[in-house]
Protein backbone atom coordinates (compact mmCIF):
# COMPACT_ATOMS: atom_id res chain seq x y z
CA UNK A 1 0.00 0.00 0.00
CA UNK A 2 1.03 3.44 -0.96
CA UNK A 3 2.61 5.20 2.32
CA UNK A 4 -0.07 8.42 1.99
CA UNK A 5 -2.90 6.46 1.31
CA UNK A 6 -1.49 4.66 4.59
CA UNK A 7 -1.48 7.72 6.41
CA UNK A 8 -4.97 8.86 5.31
CA UNK A 9 -6.49 5.89 6.35
CA UNK A 10 -5.03 6.10 9.61
CA UNK A 11 -6.30 9.48 10.27
CA UNK A 12 -9.93 8.50 9.17
CA UNK A 13 -9.56 5.44 11.44
CA UNK A 14 -8.62 7.61 14.49
CA UNK A 15 -11.42 10.39 13.79
CA UNK A 16 -14.05 7.53 13.32
CA UNK A 17 -13.23 6.09 16.92
CA UNK A 18 -12.79 9.53 18.73
CA UNK A 19 -16.64 10.40 17.05
CA UNK A 20 -17.42 6.91 18.41
CA UNK A 21 -16.55 8.00 22.03
CA UNK A 22 -13.59 5.33 22.29
CA UNK A 23 -10.64 6.94 24.63
CA UNK A 24 -7.95 8.66 22.94
CA UNK A 25 -5.10 6.27 24.03
CA UNK A 26 -7.03 3.38 22.97
CA UNK A 27 -7.71 4.70 19.43
CA UNK A 28 -4.45 5.55 18.90
CA UNK A 29 -3.21 1.93 19.45
CA UNK A 30 -6.14 0.45 17.78
CA UNK A 31 -5.34 1.89 14.27
CA UNK A 32 -1.48 1.09 15.31
CA UNK A 33 -2.17 -2.60 15.85
CA UNK A 34 -4.17 -2.41 12.12
CA UNK A 35 -1.46 -1.18 10.74
CA UNK A 36 1.05 -4.29 12.23
CA UNK A 37 -1.67 -6.69 10.63
CA UNK A 38 -1.60 -5.17 7.17
CA UNK A 39 1.89 -5.33 6.99
CA UNK A 40 2.55 -8.54 8.25
CA UNK A 41 -0.34 -10.46 8.91
CA UNK A 42 -0.48 -12.44 12.21
CA UNK A 43 3.03 -12.83 12.91
CA UNK A 44 3.78 -8.88 12.97
CA UNK A 45 1.13 -8.45 16.02
CA UNK A 46 3.30 -9.44 18.60
CA UNK A 47 5.88 -6.56 17.64
CA UNK A 48 3.59 -4.82 19.34
CA UNK A 49 4.10 -6.41 23.08
CA UNK A 50 7.81 -5.84 22.21
CA UNK A 51 7.09 -2.05 21.41
CA UNK A 52 5.01 -1.91 24.43
CA UNK A 53 7.38 -3.94 26.79
CA UNK A 54 10.37 -0.97 25.46
CA UNK A 55 8.28 1.82 25.97
CA UNK A 56 7.17 1.50 29.35
CA UNK A 57 10.28 0.49 30.93
CA UNK A 58 12.40 3.78 29.76
CA UNK A 59 14.14 4.82 32.62
CA UNK A 60 13.62 8.74 31.47
CA UNK A 61 9.95 7.75 32.12
CA UNK A 62 10.64 7.28 35.84
CA UNK A 63 10.67 11.23 36.13
CA UNK A 64 6.55 11.14 35.06
CA UNK A 65 5.17 10.03 38.14
CA UNK A 66 7.73 11.37 40.57
CA UNK A 67 6.95 15.05 38.89
CA UNK A 68 3.52 14.01 38.87
CA UNK A 69 3.19 13.20 42.49
CA UNK A 70 5.49 15.81 43.65
CA UNK A 71 2.39 18.29 42.38
CA UNK A 72 -0.42 16.41 43.76
CA UNK A 73 1.07 16.26 47.00
CA UNK A 74 1.58 20.22 46.79
CA UNK A 75 -1.98 20.54 45.45
CA UNK A 76 -3.37 18.85 48.50
CA UNK A 77 -1.54 20.69 51.41
CA UNK A 78 -2.62 24.25 50.08
CA UNK A 79 0.46 25.73 48.56
CA UNK A 80 -1.89 26.64 45.66
CA UNK A 81 -3.25 29.05 47.64
CA UNK A 82 0.03 30.54 48.66
CA UNK A 83 0.88 30.85 45.37
CA UNK A 84 -2.09 32.43 44.60
CA UNK A 85 -2.18 35.09 47.39
CA UNK A 86 1.23 36.21 47.46
CA UNK A 87 0.89 37.03 43.64
CA UNK A 88 -2.06 38.45 44.60
CA UNK A 89 -0.56 40.48 47.12
CA UNK A 90 2.31 42.43 44.51
CA UNK A 91 0.20 42.73 41.77
CA UNK A 92 -3.52 43.86 42.86
CA UNK A 93 -2.00 47.57 42.76
CA UNK A 94 -1.01 47.15 39.39
CA UNK A 95 -3.96 47.99 36.23
CA UNK A 96 -5.42 44.49 35.67
CA UNK A 97 -4.95 43.79 39.52
CA UNK A 98 -5.97 40.07 40.33
CA UNK A 99 -5.62 39.27 36.42
CA UNK A 100 -1.61 39.81 37.00
CA UNK A 101 -2.24 37.32 40.16
CA UNK A 102 -3.84 35.24 37.66
CA UNK A 103 -0.22 34.77 35.20
CA UNK A 104 1.83 34.72 37.51
CA UNK A 105 0.16 32.54 40.07
CA UNK A 106 0.30 29.78 37.38
CA UNK A 107 3.86 30.40 36.22
CA UNK A 108 4.82 29.96 39.70
CA UNK A 109 2.63 26.54 39.98
CA UNK A 110 3.75 25.16 36.67
CA UNK A 111 7.60 25.71 38.62
CA UNK A 112 6.01 22.47 40.54
CA UNK A 113 3.88 21.38 37.91
CA UNK A 114 4.18 20.24 34.36
CA UNK A 115 0.53 19.51 33.66
CA UNK A 116 -1.92 22.76 31.75
CA UNK A 117 -5.22 21.15 33.13
CA UNK A 118 -3.67 21.17 36.62
CA UNK A 119 -2.30 24.32 36.50
CA UNK A 120 -5.67 25.46 35.05
CA UNK A 121 -7.69 23.91 37.50
CA UNK A 122 -5.84 24.04 40.69
CA UNK A 123 -5.61 28.34 40.36
CA UNK A 124 -9.04 28.80 38.92
CA UNK A 125 -10.67 27.08 41.75
CA UNK A 126 -8.74 29.61 44.43
CA UNK A 127 -9.17 32.89 41.61
CA UNK A 128 -12.06 32.75 40.06
CA UNK A 129 -14.50 33.03 43.13
CA UNK A 130 -11.94 36.18 44.12
CA UNK A 131 -12.60 37.41 40.82
CA UNK A 132 -16.28 37.16 41.16
CA UNK A 133 -16.53 39.05 44.26
CA UNK A 134 -14.73 42.00 43.15
CA UNK A 135 -16.74 42.43 39.67
CA UNK A 136 -13.95 41.41 37.27
CA UNK A 137 -15.07 41.34 33.13
CA UNK A 138 -15.81 37.52 32.89
CA UNK A 139 -14.20 37.38 29.29
CA UNK A 140 -10.99 38.37 30.17
CA UNK A 141 -10.70 36.78 33.95
CA UNK A 142 -12.06 33.17 32.25
CA UNK A 143 -9.61 33.74 29.10
CA UNK A 144 -6.12 34.94 31.39
CA UNK A 145 -6.91 31.67 33.45
CA UNK A 146 -7.33 29.26 30.19
CA UNK A 147 -4.48 30.89 28.53
CA UNK A 148 -2.03 31.27 32.08
CA UNK A 149 -2.49 27.45 32.58
CA UNK A 150 -0.61 26.85 29.34
CA UNK A 151 2.62 28.04 31.14
CA UNK A 152 2.15 24.66 32.93
CA UNK A 153 4.03 22.28 30.49
CA UNK A 154 6.48 25.27 29.32
CA UNK A 155 7.96 26.09 32.41
CA UNK A 156 10.34 23.21 33.94
CA UNK A 157 9.75 20.76 35.38
CA UNK A 158 7.39 19.69 32.06
CA UNK A 159 5.59 16.66 31.51
CA UNK A 160 5.55 17.95 27.64
CA UNK A 161 9.47 18.13 27.92
CA UNK A 162 9.64 14.46 29.48
CA UNK A 163 7.25 12.87 26.71
CA UNK A 164 9.26 15.28 23.65
CA UNK A 165 12.77 13.46 25.09
CA UNK A 166 11.80 10.02 25.59
CA UNK A 167 10.28 9.89 21.90
CA UNK A 168 13.14 12.00 20.21
CA UNK A 169 16.23 10.71 22.80
CA UNK A 170 16.84 14.22 23.27
CA UNK A 171 18.28 15.52 26.85
CA UNK A 172 15.08 16.32 29.03
CA UNK A 173 17.47 18.63 31.23
CA UNK A 174 18.50 20.62 28.11
CA UNK A 175 14.70 20.79 27.04
CA UNK A 176 13.64 21.78 30.79
CA UNK A 177 16.30 24.54 30.48
CA UNK A 178 15.43 25.77 27.04
CA UNK A 179 11.70 26.09 28.36
CA UNK A 180 12.53 28.96 30.86
CA UNK A 181 12.88 31.50 28.94
CA UNK A 182 10.21 31.37 26.63
CA UNK A 183 8.02 30.98 29.17
CA UNK A 184 8.92 34.20 31.09
CA UNK A 185 8.39 35.92 27.72
CA UNK A 186 4.76 34.18 27.72
CA UNK A 187 3.36 35.09 31.06
CA UNK A 188 5.10 38.26 30.14
CA UNK A 189 3.33 39.16 27.04
CA UNK A 190 0.33 37.69 28.65
CA UNK A 191 0.55 40.52 31.92
CA UNK A 192 1.41 42.92 29.11
CA UNK A 193 -2.16 42.49 27.21
CA UNK A 194 -3.33 42.95 30.35
CA UNK A 195 -1.99 45.97 31.69
CA UNK A 196 -2.69 47.47 28.10
CA UNK A 197 -6.63 46.22 27.93
CA UNK A 198 -6.68 48.03 31.82
CA UNK A 199 -5.59 51.05 30.93
CA UNK A 200 -7.92 51.44 27.82
CA UNK A 201 -11.55 49.86 29.05
CA UNK A 202 -10.71 51.49 32.90
CA UNK A 203 -13.22 48.27 33.94
CA UNK A 204 -10.88 46.83 36.74
CA UNK A 205 -10.26 48.85 40.14
CA UNK A 206 -6.59 48.08 41.43
CA UNK A 207 -6.11 47.07 45.46
CA UNK A 208 -3.93 48.63 47.59
CA UNK A 209 -1.70 46.20 49.59
CA UNK A 210 -0.42 46.68 53.59
CA UNK A 211 3.42 46.64 52.80
CA UNK A 212 4.13 44.16 56.04
CA UNK A 213 1.03 42.19 54.39
CA UNK A 214 2.55 41.55 51.05
CA UNK A 215 5.68 40.95 52.89
CA UNK A 216 4.46 37.89 54.74
CA UNK A 217 2.43 37.02 51.68
CA UNK A 218 6.35 36.86 49.45
CA UNK A 219 7.78 34.90 52.32
CA UNK A 220 4.75 32.18 51.93
CA UNK A 221 6.16 31.28 48.50
CA UNK A 222 9.33 30.02 50.16
CA UNK A 223 8.30 26.10 49.42
CA UNK A 224 7.62 27.03 45.63
CA UNK A 225 11.54 28.30 45.57
CA UNK A 226 13.49 26.40 47.35
CA UNK A 227 11.53 23.24 45.65
CA UNK A 228 12.44 24.83 42.46
CA UNK A 229 16.08 25.75 42.94
CA UNK A 230 15.62 21.82 44.26
CA UNK A 231 14.50 20.21 41.09
CA UNK A 232 16.22 23.08 38.23
CA UNK A 233 19.40 23.81 40.29
CA UNK A 234 20.25 20.35 40.13
CA UNK A 235 19.57 19.39 36.74
CA UNK A 236 21.13 22.68 35.47
CA UNK A 237 24.71 22.32 37.45
CA UNK A 238 25.16 18.62 36.44
CA UNK A 239 24.77 17.24 40.35
CA UNK A 240 21.66 15.05 39.30
CA UNK A 241 19.90 13.52 36.19
CA UNK A 242 16.57 14.35 36.01
CA UNK A 243 14.94 11.30 37.56
CA UNK A 244 17.19 11.65 40.66
CA UNK A 245 15.87 15.24 40.51
CA UNK A 246 12.11 14.01 40.14
CA UNK A 247 13.18 11.79 43.14
CA UNK A 248 14.45 14.88 45.43
CA UNK A 249 11.24 16.61 44.31
CA UNK A 250 9.22 14.10 46.10
CA UNK A 251 10.88 14.44 48.95
CA UNK A 252 10.79 17.97 49.37
CA UNK A 253 7.04 18.33 48.88
CA UNK A 254 6.52 15.97 51.43
CA UNK A 255 8.76 17.65 54.11
CA UNK A 256 6.69 21.33 53.02
CA UNK A 257 3.71 19.08 53.58
CA UNK A 258 4.89 17.94 57.16
CA UNK A 259 6.28 21.57 58.04
CA UNK A 260 2.77 22.98 57.37
CA UNK A 261 1.31 19.77 58.65
CA UNK A 262 -0.42 18.79 56.43
CA UNK A 263 0.71 15.42 55.45
CA UNK A 264 -2.65 13.56 56.75
CA UNK A 265 -4.02 10.01 55.56
CA UNK A 266 -6.81 11.26 53.93
CA UNK A 267 -4.18 13.92 51.79
CA UNK A 268 -1.79 11.41 51.01
CA UNK A 269 -4.31 8.79 49.46
CA UNK A 270 -6.00 12.08 47.07
CA UNK A 271 -2.32 12.84 46.56
CA UNK A 272 -1.69 9.10 45.28
CA UNK A 273 -4.95 8.67 43.81
CA UNK A 274 -4.75 11.87 41.33
CA UNK A 275 -1.27 11.41 40.55
CA UNK A 276 -2.21 7.74 39.66
CA UNK A 277 -4.75 8.38 37.48
CA UNK A 278 -3.13 11.00 35.69
CA UNK A 279 0.33 8.98 35.37
CA UNK A 280 -1.78 6.15 33.92
CA UNK A 281 -4.06 8.23 31.23
CA UNK A 282 -0.69 10.26 29.96
CA UNK A 283 1.09 6.41 29.65
CA UNK A 284 -1.90 4.95 28.16
CA UNK A 285 -1.77 7.88 25.27
CA UNK A 286 2.16 7.44 25.18
CA UNK A 287 1.58 3.64 24.68
CA UNK A 288 -1.08 4.47 22.14
CA UNK A 289 1.09 6.70 19.85
CA UNK A 290 4.07 4.83 20.39
CA UNK A 291 2.42 1.67 18.60
CA UNK A 292 0.61 4.15 15.98
CA UNK A 293 4.02 5.77 15.16
CA UNK A 294 5.68 2.05 14.91
CA UNK A 295 3.09 0.83 12.58
CA UNK A 296 3.32 3.65 10.36
CA UNK A 297 7.10 3.61 10.32
CA UNK A 298 6.75 0.23 8.21
CA UNK A 299 4.96 1.66 5.70
CA UNK A 300 7.38 4.56 5.19
CA UNK A 301 5.63 7.24 6.12
CA UNK A 302 8.00 9.38 7.68
CA UNK A 303 10.06 8.83 4.79
CA UNK A 304 7.24 9.87 2.64
CA UNK A 305 6.92 12.95 4.40
CA UNK A 306 10.26 13.97 4.22
CA UNK A 307 10.76 12.94 -0.05
CA UNK A 308 7.64 15.55 -0.57
CA UNK A 309 9.08 17.80 1.86
CA UNK A 310 12.73 17.81 -0.35
CA UNK A 311 10.82 17.37 -3.88
CA UNK A 312 8.90 20.88 -3.01
CA UNK A 313 11.90 22.41 -1.67
CA UNK A 314 10.89 24.21 1.65
CA UNK A 315 12.61 25.87 3.67
CA UNK A 316 12.90 25.59 7.63
CA UNK A 317 11.14 28.73 7.61
CA UNK A 318 8.36 27.42 5.08
CA UNK A 319 8.27 24.31 7.02
CA UNK A 320 7.98 25.80 10.40
CA UNK A 321 4.70 27.81 8.88
CA UNK A 322 3.29 24.66 7.29
CA UNK A 323 3.42 23.07 10.84
CA UNK A 324 2.20 25.88 12.55
CA UNK A 325 -1.14 25.58 10.72
CA UNK A 326 -1.32 22.30 10.52
CA UNK A 327 -0.70 21.95 14.42
CA UNK A 328 -3.18 24.78 14.82
CA UNK A 329 -5.86 22.77 13.30
CA UNK A 330 -5.24 19.50 14.79
CA UNK A 331 -5.14 21.29 17.82
CA UNK A 332 -8.79 21.51 17.74
CA UNK A 333 -9.68 18.16 17.72
CA UNK A 334 -6.81 16.73 20.07
CA UNK A 335 -5.65 16.58 23.28
CA UNK A 336 -1.38 18.37 23.53
CA UNK A 337 -0.12 14.57 24.48
CA UNK A 338 -2.09 12.96 21.59
CA UNK A 339 -0.43 15.76 19.09
CA UNK A 340 2.82 14.90 20.04
CA UNK A 341 2.99 11.21 20.39
CA UNK A 342 1.23 10.94 17.12
CA UNK A 343 3.31 13.82 14.84
CA UNK A 344 6.67 13.39 16.46
CA UNK A 345 7.59 9.81 14.88
CA UNK A 346 6.47 11.09 11.84
CA UNK A 347 7.54 14.62 11.89
CA UNK A 348 10.36 14.84 13.33
CA UNK A 349 12.60 12.95 11.17
CA UNK A 350 12.62 15.60 8.50
CA UNK A 351 12.96 17.97 11.53
CA UNK A 352 16.12 16.25 11.63
CA UNK A 353 16.63 16.58 7.67
CA UNK A 354 16.40 19.78 7.91
CA UNK A 355 18.80 20.55 10.16
CA UNK A 356 16.51 22.60 12.75
CA UNK A 357 17.77 22.22 16.25
CA UNK A 358 16.01 19.08 18.44
CA UNK A 359 15.66 21.19 22.18
CA UNK A 360 14.81 24.19 20.28
CA UNK A 361 11.99 22.31 18.05
CA UNK A 362 11.13 20.84 21.83
CA UNK A 363 9.88 24.21 22.77
CA UNK A 364 8.10 25.15 19.56
CA UNK A 365 6.56 21.75 19.39
CA UNK A 366 5.19 22.37 23.59
CA UNK A 367 4.16 25.81 22.76
CA UNK A 368 1.97 24.04 20.13
CA UNK A 369 0.45 21.42 22.25
CA UNK A 370 -0.18 24.65 24.72
CA UNK A 371 -1.92 26.25 21.53
CA UNK A 372 -4.37 23.28 21.95
CA UNK A 373 -5.02 22.99 25.27
CA UNK A 374 -6.81 26.29 24.68
CA UNK A 375 -8.10 26.11 20.77
CA UNK A 376 -12.19 25.43 20.62
CA UNK A 377 -13.84 23.25 20.40
CA UNK A 378 -11.27 20.62 22.23
CA UNK A 379 -9.13 22.86 24.23
CA UNK A 380 -8.89 20.85 27.56
CA UNK A 381 -8.44 23.91 29.72
CA UNK A 382 -11.38 25.26 27.94
CA UNK A 383 -13.50 22.23 29.80
CA UNK A 384 -11.74 22.60 32.63
CA UNK A 385 -12.98 26.00 33.52
CA UNK A 386 -16.43 24.69 31.73
CA UNK A 387 -16.51 22.24 34.77
CA UNK A 388 -15.64 24.99 37.33
CA UNK A 389 -17.61 27.67 36.27
CA UNK A 390 -20.55 25.37 34.69
CA UNK A 391 -20.99 28.24 31.75
CA UNK A 392 -21.47 28.11 28.18
CA UNK A 393 -18.25 27.44 26.31
CA UNK A 394 -18.43 30.31 23.99
CA UNK A 395 -18.32 32.50 26.89
CA UNK A 396 -15.37 30.70 28.13
CA UNK A 397 -14.10 30.89 24.57
CA UNK A 398 -14.81 34.71 24.42
CA UNK A 399 -11.90 36.08 26.29
CA UNK A 400 -9.24 33.60 24.59
CA UNK A 401 -8.18 34.94 21.06
CA UNK A 402 -5.95 37.91 22.77
CA UNK A 403 -3.98 34.85 24.30
CA UNK A 404 -3.67 32.66 21.32
CA UNK A 405 -2.24 35.45 19.51
CA UNK A 406 0.16 36.10 22.27
CA UNK A 407 0.88 32.49 21.84
CA UNK A 408 1.69 32.69 18.08
CA UNK A 409 3.62 35.52 18.72
CA UNK A 410 6.50 33.71 21.07
CA UNK A 411 6.45 30.97 18.20
CA UNK A 412 7.53 33.74 16.02
CA UNK A 413 9.71 35.33 18.29
CA UNK A 414 11.83 32.23 18.52
CA UNK A 415 11.27 31.34 14.86
CA UNK A 416 13.56 34.87 14.08
CA UNK A 417 15.53 34.42 16.97
CA UNK A 418 16.40 30.73 17.39
CA UNK A 419 19.03 30.95 19.99
CA UNK A 420 16.95 32.28 22.82
CA UNK A 421 15.51 29.09 23.57
CA UNK A 422 19.24 27.71 23.66
CA UNK A 423 21.04 30.21 26.09
CA UNK A 424 20.34 27.90 29.25
CA UNK A 425 21.13 24.82 27.74
CA UNK A 426 24.69 25.77 26.49
CA UNK A 427 25.11 27.01 29.72
CA UNK A 428 24.53 23.89 31.73
CA UNK A 429 27.44 21.70 33.03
Amino acid sequence: MEPAFIGLLSAGLILFLLICGVWIGAALGIVGIIAFFLYGGWQAVPAVGHITFNCLTSYDFVSLPLFIFMATILANCGVSERIYAGSAAIFARFPGGLLHANVAGCALFASICGSTAATCAAMSTIALPELEKRGYPEAVSLGSLAASGTLGPLIPPSIGFIIYGVITETSIGQLFMAGIIPGIMLASLFMGYIFVRSLIKKDIKTEKKDFKETVLRLLSLWPVVVLFLLVIGTIYLGICTVVEAGSFGCVGALLVAIFFRQLTRKNLFEALRQGTNITVLIFFILLGGVILGHGLSNYGVPQYLLEMVIAAELSQYQFLGVLTIFYLILGMFLDGAAIMVVTLPIIFPVVSALGIHPVWYGVVMVLFCDLAAITPPVGVNLFVLQGITQKPLERIVKGIIPFILALLFVVLILVIWPWIPLILPNMMF
